[in-house]
C-alpha cells in the first residue's frame, strides 16, 4: 500500500478543532464574533481532509489508513481509517462545521460567544479522535465530558442570573440591565 500526501495529514482531522479551541478560548474575546471565524475554518479544513480520505477509501474499500506513533513506550497513538471511520469523520465534521456557521449569527451578541466557539470546537475535536485511532475511547471521553461539561456550567450560569433577574445578554432581552442584585428567587434550577 503507498502512502498518499493526503493520508500523511489524517491526524490533523482532529488536531486543527483542537487548536482552535485553544486559540479561540485565549483570544477569541478580542477577535470580531468571538473568533467564531478560527473554529469554522478548522472544521472546515477537516471536513475537506476527512472527505477527501472517504472518497479515497470508498473508491478501494480493502483499503485502511494507519499511522502509528509510539508514546513512552508503553502506548502507540495512532490513525487507523478504514472506509466506515472514514464516512463518520465526514459525516462529524460536516454537521460541526453547519452548526458553527449557524451559530455565528445565533450567537452575535452574547457576551459568552468566545467561550461558546471554543467549547464546540473541543467538543469537534473530541468527537472526531473517538471516530478513529488505535485508543479512541479515552480521548473521546474524556474531550467530550469535559466539553459537555463546560457547556452545562455556561447554560446554569446563565440560568442563574436569568432567575436572579439579570436579563443582559439575552438575544430577545437585550434591552434590558442588569440592574438587579442576585436574589434567588428562582425554584427551578
Amino acid at each position: 500500500m503507498v502512502k498518499t500526501a493526503l493520508e500523511e495529514f489524517a491526524f490533523l482531522i482532529p488536531l486543527l478543532p483542537a487548536l482552535a479551541f485553544v486559540i479561540t478560548f485565549f483570544f477569541g474575546r478580542k477577535m470580531p464574533s468571538g473568533g467564531a471565524i478560527v473554529p469554522i475554518l478548522a472544521i472546515a479544513a477537516s471536513f475537506i481532509i476527512s472527505l477527501m480520505i472517504t472518497l479515497r477509501l470508498l473508491a478501494n474499500p480493502n483499503e485502511v489508513i494507519s499511522q502509528s506513533y509510539p508514546w513512552f513506550a508503553v502506548l502507540n497513538i495512532g490513525v487507523l481509517i478504514d472506509p466506515l471511520a472514514a464516512v463518520m469523520l465526514s459525516m462529524v465534521s460536516f454537521v460541526s462545521l453547519l452548526i458553527h456557521i449557524y451559530a455565528v449569527s445565533y450567537m452575535s451578541g452574547d457576551p459568552g460567544e468566545a467561550r461558546y466557539f471554543a467549547e464546540t470546537a473541543l467538543f469537534t475535536a473530541a468527537m472526531l479522535s473517538g471516530t478513529f485511532g488505535q485508543y479512541p475511547s479515552a480521548l473521546c471521553f474524556l474531550g467530550t465530558c469535559r466539553a459537555v461539561f463546560l457547556s452545562l456550567n455556561w447554560l446554569l450560569v446563565r440560568k442563574a442570573l436569568s432567575c436572579s433577574g439579570c436579563q443582559e445578554g439575552f438575544p430577545d432581552n437585550q434591552d434590558r440591565r442588569c440592574d438587579v442584585p442576585y436574589r434567588n428567587n428562582c425554584t427551578d434550577l
